[in-house]
């Protein structure tokens, strides 16, 4: 489980030993801060992805690799939706 943390944390550019240092420094969250954490997060996501699809929309002529991200956005937004309803937002 924690070597898949850290290959996890390692796409946010933190290297492996500075993951490490954070794991193994103690810190812990309660519930509801962790949980506000995550809801936010998911709120700025589901906020990019509505101006992808806005930026689309706008589009006079929209290329073939925008099409494509328009509709996968469409049903990861629709997903988001129903997780941020979970965390109660």
């Amino acid at each position: 489980m924690r070597k898949r943390q850290i290959e996890q944390m390692v796409d946010y550019d933190i290297n492996e030993a500075e993951l490490e240092n954070i794991m193994d420094s103690g810190v812990t969250l309660d519930f509801e801060t962790a949980n506000g954490i995550t809801l936010c997060c998911l709120k700025e996501q589901m906020e990019y992805l509505k101006s992808e699809q806005d930026e689309i929309e706008s589009m006079d002529s929209v290329p073939g690799y925008k099409q494509a991200d328009y509709f996968a956005n469409r049903e990861i937004m629709i997903a988001l939706k129903k997780v941020i309803e979970y965390y109660g937002g």
